[in-house]
């Protein structure tokens, strides 16, 4: 189907079938319409407000068909639907509603570029990160990432999180995001960085089952702080490293969108 919207106009009357499927040619346009994601404006007779001759009212099966395929287009969440009393009130009602439709895609399309333009400037800023984090650390940025590694569990040290100021338990820890949008110039090892995910911000990945190989857009922190033994009262937590050490990672402030899932991860990361 080559069209950007699609309007059909239902009266009384079912239309002609189709033998293979049994529905109406007007029904498998509108599904077809509908399975692609193209724009449907349906206006439908308005029965309580017209009067018909019994030649122009579909009986039987056909009436039955017709009483479910206006359900359904009345009940869907994506569809433009109205009601019509007459031609003249049809037409009036179709040039309307397509001139909105062409202004809410000119408002989609440019929302897509100002999400292009935000993620590609966020990409910059943190290839400027990965070489000097101490300088952007705690700015923000609009990141599109992938998710190369798994999930860190609840074995992981504590210093990891209180360093960033989590409490284990609480925050969600990613392994291996790999951002998106622009050429690294430094190792793949250090390009990849570690996540952070607390409250909303971890709900958001855990409702929209974010996985290894899924790429997300987001609202990202850039961190970057020491990681050492903490005392806790009495109570030395364990310490993963030898020494301190400061590490750079990200911190999901707020999930925007999910881009793709089951994407081709980096085949150079561990994954564990």
């Amino acid at each position: 189907m080559d069209c950007q919207i699609y309007v059909c106009a239902i009266g009384m009357r079912y239309g002609s079938i189709d033998e293979q499927t049994q529905k109406s040619y007007t029904q498998l346009e509108y599904e077809k319409a509908e399975s692609l994601g193209i724009p449907i404006l349906a206006f439908l007779i308005d029965e309580s407000k017209t009067r018909f001759s019994i030649d122009e009212i579909d009986l039987g099966d056909s009436a039955v068909k017709l009483a479910a395929f206006k359900n359904k287009i009345k009940s869907s969440k994506t569809v433009t639907c109205d009601f019509f009393e007459s031609g003249p009130d049809l037409k009036g009602k179709v040039y309307r509603a397509i001139i909105n439709e062409i202004e809410r895609q000119k408002a989609r399309e440019e929302d897509k570029k100002g999400t292009l333009d935000a993620y590609i400037e966020g990409a910059k800023l943190f290839k400027k990160f990965v070489k000097r984090p101490a300088q952007y650390r705690n700015q923000e940025a609009i990141l599109r990432v992938r998710f190369d590694g798994k999930y860190g569990g609840w074995r992981l040290k504590e210093q990891l999180f209180y360093a960033f100021g989590f409490r284990p338990g609480y925050a969600l820890y990613l392994n291996d995001l790999y951002t998106l949008g622009t050429s690294p110039d430094v190792s793949e090892s250090i390009w990849s960085v570690d996540c952070f995910a607390d409250g909303k911000a971890a709900d958001w990945l855990d409702d929209n089952d974010v996985n290894q190989g899924t790429i997300i857009e987001g609202r990202f922190k850039l961190a970057y702080e020491l990681v050492r033994d903490i005392k806790e009262g009495n109570q030395l937590l364990r310490s993963n490293h030898a020494n301190d050490i400061y590490m750079a990672c990200l911190v999901l402030l707020e999930g925007l969108h999910v881009i793709s899932r089951d994407v081709p991860i980096n085949p150079t990361q561990s994954n564990e």
